[in-house]
């Protein structure tokens, strides 16, 4: 990690437009929406537009096509998107995870595997629940597995999943992640839920899968920043694990908090307050009370995040982890 010393932060270029283009399909997702949940996943068709705009290659390396934005970058978009729908958002924000996983914590061989064809997207689970490996040579084989909830999955290409990781000897040494093509993985079409649909988090399984060494990375090597990728001199790919994954996963709250108030602000005229003498909502204090709580609590979230990932944009600058 010693040439990122040498970095130049000048270098670290936002890539400039993709908030506005997100921005730009909040009314076709709110148009959509109800086909969105009927079909509980993203329509082909805006994933296309969604491709086209830059939304799911936001954290790809850019010598792979991607736009390799900042964290602060990826939170602005997907909050948008988050405006017109909850679900997609949550898709969006998971595939970026994912494209950032698979791009910074695996060797270069696998890197230029996965990412030979344009607009490639990887989903995954890092969790692994009653999944029964072995050792094998040069990798391990997936005799059995189901993992749950699997966001974004129906658009992806790759799915990183969580697996048991062994020694030499076939002793387990603790959780790993594995990249494995979708064609060795079983969609199980049970995204059946009442929000977020459009997530499209169907449960998967795999069976009797052999999956090479290269292929696989340790969990707690990867959050400890001891595990090195290809890309690992360069910001993006040298940001914080944990931080990272975990922080992701508000950027589509704060998009749907704020398309909350903005939705009952637009219907606050043509509402009245049953069994009081308010004929009009808007003139009560009660309303105002809550309507100040509602938007502080918001305004909160969104600088308690942008300050998070400013800090994370800015500790991938240094050399230490």
């Amino acid at each position: 990690m010693n040439s990122l010393a040498n970095i130049n932060p000048a270098e670290h270029v936002e890539s400039t437009g993709v908030v506005q283009r997100a921005q730009s399909l909040i009314p076709l997702l709110r148009s959509r929406h109800a086909e969105t949940d009927s079909i509980a996943k993203v329509p082909s068709d805006i994933a296309e537009q969604l491709e086209a705009a830059g939304l799911f290659s936001m954290s790809l390396p850019r010598v792979y096509g991607g736009l390799q934005t900042s964290i602060s970058t990826w939170k602005d978009a997907v909050t948008e998107i988050g405006r017109g729908d909850g679900g997609v958002a949550w898709a969006v924000t998971l595939i970026n995870a994912c494209n950032w996983m698979a791009a910074g914590l695996f060797p270069k061989s696998v890197t230029d595997e996965v990412f030979s064809k344009p607009n490639t997207r990887v989903s995954g689970v890092f969790s692994a629940r009653g999944v029964k490996a072995h050792r094998v040579d040069g990798g391990i084989v997936v005799e059995k597995g189901m993992w749950f909830f699997n966001s974004g999955v129906y658009h992806a290409h790759w799915d990183l999943l969580g697996v048991p990781m062994f020694n030499e000897a076939g002793e387990s040494i603790g959780p790993g992640i594995a990249l494995v093509p979708m064609s060795d993985v079983k969609i199980l079409n049970d995204w059946d839920t009442i929000g977020l649909r459009g997530s499209g988090s169907s449960n998967v399984s795999m069976e009797n899968v052999f999956i090479p060494d290269e292929r696989i990375v340790g969990l707690a090597a990867s959050t400890e920043g001891r595990q090195q990728g290809a890309f690992q001199d360069q910001p993006l790919y040298h940001t914080a694990f944990a931080p990272l994954m975990v922080s992701i996963l508000s950027f589509p709250v704060l998009g749907m908090g704020t398309q909350m108030l903005e939705e009952f602000l637009t219907s606050l005229p043509k509402r009245d307050i049953k069994l009081t003498p308010y004929t009009k909502q808007g003139e009560a204090v009660v309303t105002h009370v809550q309507v100040a709580q509602a938007s502080g609590r918001i305004d909160a979230a969104k600088a308690l995040m942008s300050k998070a990932c400013s800090d994370m944009d800015a500790w991938a600058l240094n050399p230490e982890y």
